[in-house]
């Protein structure tokens, strides 16, 4: 779901940056950055799909409680602010 809101941003930024010239960054690192962010999201994706068809999706359950727990009781000590 996220994929067309994703590209669109980044049509808009890579319009930018050509409008406003690529200056010091140059054409090589912005494909190798890009071939670099396809690469690892098909790779994550690839492993997020084989890994669900042999797992059910608890582990990600109790990640985010346990995560969501530790956020809530930092909040609650002063430790990180609420925003």
């Amino acid at each position: 779901m996220g994929v067309p809101a994703i590209t669109i941003a980044g049509l808009v930024e890579l319009k930018g940056l050509l409008e406003t010239g690529l200056g010091s960054i140059g054409l090589v690192p912005l494909i190798g950055g890009l071939m670099a962010a396809v690469a690892s999201s098909y790779l994550a994706i690839f492993w997020l799909i084989r890994f669900l068809k042999q797992h059910s999706t608890w582990v990600f359950v109790w990640y985010r409680l346990a995560f969501g727990t530790a956020i809530l009781i930092a909040i609650a000590t002063g430790q990180m602010e609420n925003i």
